[in-house]
């Protein structure tokens, strides 16, 4: 054998040895077998109800806080209480104009509240008529009602240096509370019996 055949076949020994490495090197790996399916998440499992879930802790926590946070309703204070409060602070001040006024104030406050008079900003002679529009006031109780708002008017505006029969708060005290006697007289009174 010549050695140009060797080298050929030599050569070509090299070149199928080569082939097959590469398609040794090229074969895929032995697969592991598949895996079995996967369980859904936890997201999955119960997503919807941690969200309606939150909502809803979410929601008792608003109505919770409301509920503490909210304004409370003030106390309904009677009309002859209030008067009585504030017609008492007045009496330790020295009687003014001003003084004068919140008496008058007071005593009209009074007077709408207690006997369900029609309210508004009324003038002291509108104030006077609504009043003896009312059936449940005296015309003992109003005419003295009238005259004090009238005193107290004279006093503030008119420049008058006479004073309401005494202090103007002691005065409206002692209206007030003749007013609240005639009101709980008429509430507590028998009914009359109709003829």
């Amino acid at each position: 054998m010549s050695a140009a055949k060797l080298r050929t076949g030599v050569a070509l020994l090299l070149i199928i040895a080569r082939g097959a490495i590469a398609q040794a090197t090229n074969d895929l790996p032995a697969l592991l077998p598949p895996y079995t399916e996967l369980p859904p998440g936890f997201w999955e499992q119960h997503g919807i109800t941690v969200i309606l879930g939150s909502v809803a802790v979410l929601a008792i926590i608003g109505v919770a806080a409301w509920l503490i946070f909210r304004p409370r309703p003030l106390p309904v204070i009677p009309p002859e209480v209030q008067a009585r409060r504030e017609l008492e602070a007045l009496r330790t001040q020295p009687e003014d104009g001003q003084v004068l006024s919140r008496a008058s104030q007071i005593v009209r406050r009074y007077v709408l509240a207690a006997f369900d008079l029609s309210a508004g900003e009324l003038t002291t002679h509108e104030f006077i008529r609504a009043m003896e529009s009312s059936p449940r006031l005296t015309a003992e109780v109003r005419e003295a009602i009238a005259e004090f708002l009238r005193r107290c008017d004279e006093r503030k505006f008119g420049g008058s240096s006479g004073s309401v029969a005494g202090h103007g708060a002691a005065q409206a005290l002692e209206l007030v509370n003749r007013s609240e006697a005639l009101r709980i007289g008429i509430a507590g009174a028998p009914p009359k019996p109709s003829a």
